[in-house]
């Protein structure tokens, strides 16, 4: 059994300056660009729960415009 997730992440950010911090961080997760708002990314399972903090942390969902 591999210790390893696929994860597609897809968004839709105005700000651009949040949408340039969740591209860097999915690059640092070794995620590839496959569209301009699409990223694949294959993880440690272990690493998941940490991307998907720092990505809420980044879109900061209660606080949209």
């Amino acid at each position: 059994m591999s210790d390893r997730m696929f994860l597609v992440v897809a968004y839709d950010i105005v700000s651009d300056k949040r949408r340039n911090r969740l591209v860097k961080l999915l690059k640092d997760y070794a995620g590839e660009r496959v569209n301009f708002s699409v990223f694949e990314c294959r993880i440690k399972k272990k690493r998941y729960a940490r991307l998907k903090t720092k990505i809420n942390e980044i879109i900061n969902i209660r606080h949209r415009p």
